[in-house]
């Protein structure tokens, strides 16, 4: 491949001398390409945009010097020519960077040596370029194996650190095993016990090596069943064997033998855990999944058994009225009544015992509460909502259920949850203590006092106004067919109310939803720190017209019978269907219904659902005999007042008349509502 022709770049500022050199280089066939520049300036622009492989240049310019454009050569070689013959010019130009340096003549004598000038400034500044390469790359080479030979000490170093610290951490987790770990030679020499060991045997770890393994684990050699040594080095193979140590410990040793690369039996390892509490709880478990057995028995016999003592009692009681106290049959009839009364008390108990009958509320601090819901939460709502609390740790205790917080709280973060699902948002809990005054603004149904107040609110999409107001309402739901039951805020709402609490609800469309909770507050005593409402006392007799309906034929009859002697008119139906058709007939003709929970075809629930929602204002008394699943806010969110549980007396009967007639609400156009319901 041919050479490309070499470019040199003439700078002087006199014209006669550039001319010279032009009309020299046209007439000698000068062997390199040529720019010309007058100025400083002019070269400086010809730098940026060519690129030469040599500079001639007049040390004195127009407008600066040689020096002004040595900077500026890059890789070209640089010839210095001057007409002042001064060696301190000479020397300053070739430390600066110069190739060499001519001195000009008046003959232009110093052109005929220009062209070997230049091939030789040419061939030094490539040489220069050359060896200066060579050098940094020498010195990179010695950097790089420098850097090397550190790194590979580093290591060495590192490796030698990491096989102490490995060793060490090896010997800290063997140590920090709560199982006991033995290690033993072919011999059954114990050559490694960790500090597990050492502990259960009452000794150090260095005391134990050396000594045979029988000095410390008795066992019988000749029964492989029960010595796990023998076993895995005859079996060549691991093996698991209960026994129990002479302190008392239940052990489930665990031998694995250690072979070598030859495969020769080398030695075995023991691992030994402590199974004596566990033991312990196995034979617990077994008591309790009797007593569930015992539980499971009477929950699956209590709708039954309560019917059947409902009807002892009553007839006991019944025929206890139409005879003599004095008399031996009034006697036997109270024993019997007595035991009848026993007997209930069993069955609640047992039923209590099995967790089948309702929790009743206590003293609790909802702030446990809170904290496992929001562990809950985190895990369940999507990552696109942030969870937010504000909980004061020193607020006081409230008279609740816990399992019912539990329940309100999650039913109000998964509403919040729902409402943010698209666009995400933030979920904010908080609790705090607040007094409530007479003139609280905005009001809520509360007296006066202290009171725990639990908020719950969101950014999410809010709930329209004419939603709002009716987002208590059982069954009402604005979600789609499947993702909701309309019984969540229901719920909520109830169980507030049982516990003597109110519920507030604030909300913007497109802006979120605030829900607040207040809950009564009660001192370290127990005591309520708001006024008792006063109590209403009534005698037992009553009036109304009460519709009674059960499947049993013998609590009709004595419900009726004993409804009747207080002074109510009774109607009786044998099943939830004739209950509701009695009903629809004449729906204003009753102030009270009164049904069974468990009935064919319709069971009470619903028949008070289809009931309410002709008339509103009609109370509801629910009866049975199996309390599983029961939980009375539930039944207050449906309309229902009271829950009558079997076995029942004339007195509860009464009682529970009473107060649901006492609680009844004003009328809401009965036949309006049953004639939208026919249409």
């Amino acid at each position: 491949m041919m050479n490309e022709k070499k470019t040199v770049l003439l700078v002087d500022d006199d014209p006669i001398d550039r001319m010279s050199f032009e009309r020299y280089a046209k007439k000698t066939a000068f062997p390199y390409d040529y720019m010309l520049a007058g100025s400083v300036s002019e070269a400086a622009e010809l730098l940026e945009s060519h690129r030469f492989d040599a500079l001639i240049l007049d040390y004195i310019l127009g407008d600066g010097t040689a020096f002004d454009l040595i900077d500026k050569a890059g890789q070209a070689a640089i010839i210095v020519v001057t007409g002042l013959g001064d060696e301190k010019v000479a020397v300053a130009v070739m430390k600066a960077g110069a190739a060499d340096y001519l001195v000009k003549d008046t003959q232009g004598g110093y052109l005929t040596t220009l062209p070997l000038t230049i091939e030789r400034a040419i061939y030094n500044k490539k040489n220069e370029r050359e060896l200066a390469q060579y050098r940094e790359g020498l010195e990179h080479l010695v950097a790089n194996r420098t850097l090397e030979l550190e790194a590979e000490i580093g290591q060495h170093q590192k490796a030698e650190q990491a096989l102490w610290e490995s060793k060490r951490e090896w010997e800290r987790t063997f140590d920090a095993i709560n199982d006991i770990i033995v290690i033993l030679d072919a011999d059954k020499l114990i050559v490694r016990a960790n500090w597990a060991a050492a502990r259960m045997l009452d000794v150090t770890p260095e005391d134990l090596i050396g000594s045979s393994y029988y000095d410390f684990f008795h066992c019988n050699r000749n029964d492989l069943s029960q010595c796990p040594v023998e076993r895995c080095l005859q079996e060549r193979q691991g093996c698991t064997i209960e026994t129990q140590h002479d302190s008392g410990q239940i052990l489930l040793m665990s031998s694995s033998p250690i072979f070598t690369e030859n495969g020769a039996l080398n030695g075995v390892v023991l691992v030994g855990k402590d199974i004596t509490e566990q033991k312990h709880l196995e034979i617990q478990l077994v008591q309790a999944q009797k007593m569930e057995a015992i539980g499971a028995l009477a929950g699956g016999i209590s709708h039954d058994f309560n019917n059947i003592l409902t009807a002892i009692l009553g007839y006991a009681q019944m025929a206890m009225r139409q005879t003599e106290p004095d008399s031996m049959v009034h006697k036997a009839l109270e024993g019997i009544n007595t035991a009848g009364l026993r007997a209930r008390d069993v069955v609640r108990q047992i039923l209590a015992f099995s967790r089948k009958s309702p929790e009743a509320k206590q003293l609790i601090q909802a702030q446990p509460v809170i904290n496992e819901v929001l562990e809950l939460l985190r895990a369940t709502i999507p990552s696109t909502i942030a969870i937010r609390q504000d909980i004061d740790p020193n607020c006081g205790m409230i008279m609740a259920n816990p399992v019912q917080l539990h329940q309100i709280l999650m039913n109000l973060c998964a509403n919040a949850s729902h409402a943010m699902e698209k666009t995400g948002g933030e979920l904010t809990i908080s609790l705090r203590e607040v007094t409530l005054t007479d003139r609280q603004n905005p009001p809520v149904h509360l007296v006066a006092g202290s009171y725990l107040l639990l908020a719950v609110q969101d950014t999410g999409s809010g709930i329209a106004p004419e939603v709002l107001s009716r987002i208590f309402e059982p069954f009402f739901t604005t979600k789609g067919l499947g993702v909701g039951t309309g019984m969540g805020l229901s719920v909520v709402h109830g169980i507030i109310k049982e516990c003597g609490g109110d519920i507030k609800v604030e909300s913007k469309k497109g802006i979120g939803s605030l829900f607040q909770i207040y809950l009564p507050l009660f001192k370290k005593d127990g005591q309520e720190t708001i006024a008792e409402p006063e109590i209403l006392h009534h005698s037992l007799p009553g009036s109304g017209r009460i519709l009674f309906a059960d499947d049993e034929e013998d609590i009709r009859f004595l419900a009726k019978t004993m409804l009747e002697e207080l002074g109510y008119t009774v109607t009786v139906a044998v099943n939830g269907i004739e209950a509701w058709r009695i009903f629809t007939a004449s729906p204003e003709s009753f102030d009270l219904v009164i049904t069974d929970k468990t009935m064919p075809e319709i069971s009470g629930l619903t028949l008070a659902g289809k009931i309410r929602s002709v008339r509103t204002d009609l109370p509801i008394i629910l009866c049975s005999g199996d309390q599983t699943g029961i939980i009375p806010a539930m039944l207050g969110s449906v309309g229902i007042q009271k829950f009558l549980a079997k076995p029942f007396v004339i007195g509860d009967l009464a009682r529970a008349a009473q107060e649901a007639l006492l609680q009844k609400e004003p009328s809401s156009s009965p036949q309006d509502n049953l004639n939208q319901r026919k249409d």
